[in-house]
């Protein structure tokens, strides 16, 4: 019997951590280890939301989501934490609207990357000396 073709998300997944491992980080150290003694690193821990979400609560739980990820990648070695800005669009996250090329977007894109490498720099997670753009 033939095994159906897996979906792009199936695929996706073995390419890059799985944000559920946020909530499991006594799982982290084996999954780090077994895949190093494969020589396979993940590419990226990957944290689509809306970071400019015109609700605040929406977007502190969505920055907040960001640090966690971000403190994931660290954990299990991922070469970096990816995401968009976000869109003031209150319907899609993606959606482009005039607001997103302004200033206070801008403005508040900055002040949400701070937010999240506080976070997790107090947490301990980033170490002093890393290469922000991940050279070894």
């Amino acid at each position: 019997m033939r095994m159906p073709a897996p979906t792009w998300q199936q695929v996706m997944a073995r390419r890059f951590a799985p944000r559920a491992l946020a909530d499991q980080p006594r799982a982290c150290p084996a999954i780090s280890e077994a895949f190093a003694r494969h020589d396979v690193m993940f590419a990226e821990v990957g944290i689509w939301n809306n970071m400019l979400d015109p609700d605040p609560a929406n977007t502190a739980a969505n920055v907040d989501a960001n640090a966690r990820g971000l403190a994931l990648a660290d954990e299990v070695g991922a070469r970096c934490c990816v995401n968009i800005g976000g869109s003031f669009n209150p319907s899609v996250g993606t959606a482009p609207i005039h607001k997103n090329l302004s200033q206070e977007a801008f403005d508040l894109t900055v002040q949400n990357v701070r937010q999240i490498l506080d976070a997790v720099g107090q947490a301990g997670l980033l170490h002093p000396g890393d290469d922000a753009l991940g050279d070894p």
